[in-house]
């Protein structure tokens, strides 16, 4: 019989395959809730967490610490998906970024995360974000992303899996709170460093203050914010773990 892990590779597999050859949204938003519900079963258990991983509950020293800030354990890859699960030291994050054009699912396995994230902009706030690249600095303008801001949130184990898309939450940073975090995540399709493929870019939020002041003032809910692309933060790197679970074979399952 089937380990869950391997019954959450497997559908996730089939969920996603569609997608990577028709691009079509629909397909994905129909099967996606299905997905979402076997995951959120997913525990420490299943992914057989090294609990040597989670012990050290001290905030992590940047300067002298052991190992990385973030560690990743590789459980799959192929042009379809991603699986794996980041272990992220107490206090640290992985910072703003972005998800080109993927869906994304992430299941607390241990400890809390904070999380912002942000939305691919919406068109209903259209004048306000004019206002806002308006205010900037001409050479800011080109570079700068308008999102819409979307609730802070704090996950932890018992929380449903956190979902994004194409278009919703693709923008976000998560952050361990009160020790060390722990959290499977599913990416489809994986990230491409081909540059003009999928990569990896990573933001900072600019301070637009007193434009959504301004906003809130007229009677405009502002929900407005402007990243801007930055280099990969120098207190951001990761080491890897080995992966000791199920062996996953989705794509074998598919044919």
């Amino acid at each position: 019989m089937a380990a869950l892990i391997e019954k959450v590779a497997n559908l996730a597999y089939k969920t996603f395959a569609d997608f990577s050859h028709t691009n079509s949204l629909t397909v994905v938003g129909q099967k996606l809730p299905a997905l979402k519900g076997l995951v959120g079963f997913v525990t420490s258990k299943d992914v057989v967490l090294d609990d040597r991983l989670v012990t050290s509950t001290g905030p992590f020293n940047l300067e002298y610490g052991v190992g990385a800030p973030v560690t990743y354990m590789h459980l799959w890859e192929d042009k379809v998906l991603s699986i794996g699960v980041f272990i992220v030291k107490h206090g640290m994050s992985i910072p703003l970024h972005d998800h080109p054009m993927m869906y994304g699912l992430i299941k607390v396995l241990h400890g809390t995360m904070h999380v912002t994230s942000f939305s691919q902009h919406s068109c209903e706030d259209e004048r306000l974000a004019d206002k806002v690249l308006s205010s900037l600095p001409p050479s800011q303008r080109r570079l700068v992303r308008c999102v819409d801001s979307l609730p802070e949130a704090m996950v932890d184990k018992h929380s449903d899996p956190c979902v994004l898309t194409p278009t919703i939450g693709n923008y976000h940073e998560i952050t361990a709170v009160d020790g060390p975090m722990a959290f499977l995540d599913i990416l489809a399709p994986p990230y491409d460093h081909d540059p003009q493929s999928r990569e990896c870019h990573y933001y900072r939020e600019l301070d637009i203050a007193n434009i959504q002041s301004q906003g809130e003032q007229s009677g405009e809910r502002c929900r407005i914010s402007c990243l801007v692309p930055v280099g990969q933060p120098n207190n951001f790197w990761c080491d890897s773990a080995v992966y000791r679970g199920p062996k996953l074979r989705p794509n074998e399952e598919q044919r």
